[in-house]
């Protein structure tokens, strides 16, 4: 499953039989089990309808990522930080969490003197394509 997107940036479905050596190609193998469990709690913590289940991993054509839950279809976030509060699809729930994730990731490895390049090109990627996202303005609102 692909989604087209004006700007041309392509979403493409992680298959299932590539899912076990998809993080760890995108953020190394020290790096993914940390981010994954990153995406779940971030989710719980912002999140009241998250009940914890199965997620889908995207692929993008720009070279960036995100994971979105399966379900519920619509969330409610919650950003006390950002004064934001509002539901959106768990697509965009997904981008926007994957968002916060690759953020915090790379403050951890910027204090822990690391590089972290590779994160920051993969958020402002992800982050173009939230721009041409049908939920664009939600998302950008939510990480601002």
């Amino acid at each position: 499953m692909a989604r087209k997107k004006p700007a041309g940036i392509v979403a493409k479905l992680v298959p299932e039989s590539r899912r076990l050596r998809f993080l760890p190609k995108m953020l190394g193998k020290f790096l993914w089990p940390v981010a994954e469990n990153l995406v779940y709690s971030c989710a719980a913590k912002l999140s009241p309808e998250y009940a914890h289940g199965a997620w889908n991993f995207y692929e993008l054509s720009n070279g960036s990522f995100y994971l979105a839950p399966r379900a519920p279809e619509r969330m409610t976030l919650r950003i006390e930080g950002n004064q934001f509060d509002s539901t959106m699809s768990a697509d965009a729930a997904g981008i926007t969490i994957s968002l916060f994730v690759l953020n915090r990731l790379i403050w951890t490895i910027h204090e822990q003197g690391g590089n972290y390049d590779p994160q920051v090109e993969q958020y402002y990627a992800l982050r173009e394509y939230a721009k041409q996202h049908a939920e664009g303005g939600l998302i950008l609102r939510a990480i601002d």
